[in-house]
């Protein structure tokens, strides 16, 4: 929810869907801080009056979180660069939104010591998907 405002200023929706009762055996600052990182991102990205969406749904025996978000233009980059540190996908979009280039970076550490995944994708050509397995 501390979301919401930010994607509000944009004018995007932001729908939060969670299956009741996933679980997940981690370090609970670790995986907020991946969710951070996700939704902060998603809200920088999001494209005026888009969507971002978070879901949290079991999968078999895996816990996963996805976030989606609309964008004006996708990375001009295979979706796996964006997780290599320091990586600039739009060096214009970045200098307009801040960041350092190393948050996917850590949502990827953090996703592994924990005993998952994270995987970026594109759905169509102004989506982008970022979904944690674990």
């Amino acid at each position: 929810e501390a979301f919401r405002p930010g994607a509000e200023l944009r004018g995007a929706a932001l729908e939060i869907s969670a299956e009741p009762g996933v679980t997940v055996c981690a370090v609970r600052e670790q995986i907020e801080q991946v969710v951070t990182i996700l939704l902060d991102n998603a809200v920088k990205y999001v494209s005026e009056n888009g969507a971002i969406r978070l879901f949290v749904r079991r999968e078999g025996r895996s816990a996963v979180l996805q976030v989606k978000n609309t964008c004006d233009a996708l990375p001009n980059c295979p979706p796996e660069n964006l997780f290599d540190r320091f990586y600039r996908a739009d060096g214009a979009r970045t200098q307009k939104n801040g960041g350092y280039g190393i948050g996917l970076a850590m949502a990827q550490t953090i996703a592994h010591v924990n005993g998952g995944a994270i995987k970026a994708a594109y759905e169509g050509e102004h989506v982008i998907s970022m979904t944690v397995r674990l």
